[in-house]
């Protein structure tokens, strides 16, 4: 009612006990519509956007930083914080950051410390920030390390990712003649055959599939590959470690058949990666194949 004219004035009570209503026009008690109007909007803006910044940050128990109890510098502590909850998933890719103004206001520091967090977040590639819309956070590329032989999982839960994966199929089986040649078998020998989604932060990254000589490994299928890592599996049954390994790195168009696996359109570039692991022992013990998303993976190598 105070936008067409006239807002309500309360009493209390009157003199009989019961709240009265009075109406008066806005001329009549002096108020311009316009200042009604704007305090309104005062008013609701500061009550959505704290709403907002609740729901993204107070939601979270541990977003309370201990910012004066740590010798790091103040916008360091803000950067690191926001690097892991990226990583961790609680922020999605899309998903809009608080203004500096509601960070700094929450955390107790000034706008330029916010500010220099935010500039640090969007150098690491994490964060996009786009003049009179906000900052947003970006897609992650996970970065692995083709000479490091840790395995996926480790490698991931070591940098503070949620890592899961999901058998497809693990079998005793006798192997085709080119994953014979390769892992230099007799003909009467079988390896085992186990393909794995790979999931980081819910998200399928790779499917992988691996060949290993079942001689060698002997009941290796009683594992639990949705939480065991099989490097780990093999030292523990051989008593070995897979100490070096040769890859051969392909970018190709994705097949129909892996599409829907990976969440991705058919052709869509994936980064397809062959690696022959040999145990320490110098003997040849898996061939792996991999299809990587182009849109999530980085793989780093090191020349020594």
């Amino acid at each position: 009612r105070a936008l067409r004219g006239g807002c309500f004035i309360y009493r209390p009570h009157d003199r009989t006990g019961c709240i009265q209503n009075d109406y008066y026009t806005a001329s009549e008690i002096q108020i311009p519509r316009l200042c009604v109007f704007l305090y309104l909007q005062y008013y609701f803006d500061k009550i959505f956007r704290n709403t907002r910044f609740r729901m993204t940050i107070d939601s979270e128990a541990d977003y309370m930083l201990d910012l004066k109890n740590n010798s790091s510098p103040l916008y360091l502590q803000i950067t690191e914080y926001f690097i892991n909850k990226i990583r961790a998933g609680s922020f999605k890719p899309g998903d809009k950051l608080p203004s500096e103004e509601l960070l700094a206001e929450q955390l107790g520091v000034s706008r330029m410390t916010v500010n220099k967090a935010l500039r640090d977040l969007t150098i690491n590639g994490l964060v996009t920030r786009i003049p009179g819309s906000g900052t947003f956070v970006n897609p992650i590329r996970y970065e692995g390390n083709a000479s490091d032989f840790s395995g996926f999982m480790d490698y991931m839960n070591e940098r503070g990712f949620t890592c899961k994966s999901e058998v497809i199929r693990q079998a005793l089986c006798v192997p085709v003649k080119h994953v014979a040649d390769i892992l230099q078998l007799n003909p009467d020998d079988k390896v085992y055959e186990i393909s794995r989604l790979r999931y980081v932060n819910n998200l399928p990254i790779v499917l992988q599939t691996t060949y290993i000589d079942a001689k060698k490994i002997p009941n290796l299928l009683n594992s639990d590959f949705t939480v065991d890592s099989l490097y780990h599996r093999i030292y523990d049954i051989s008593g070995h470690r897979i100490s070096s390994a040769v890859d051969r790195i392909e970018a190709i168009p994705c097949p129909a058949h892996l599409a829907k696996k990976l969440q991705i359109k058919t052709n869509f570039p994936l980064l397809y990666i062959t690696r022959v692991g040999s145990l320490d022992t110098g003997e040849k013990i898996d061939l792996t194949y991999s299809w990587y998303r182009s849109d999530q993976y980085i793989l780093e190598v090191k020349y020594q």
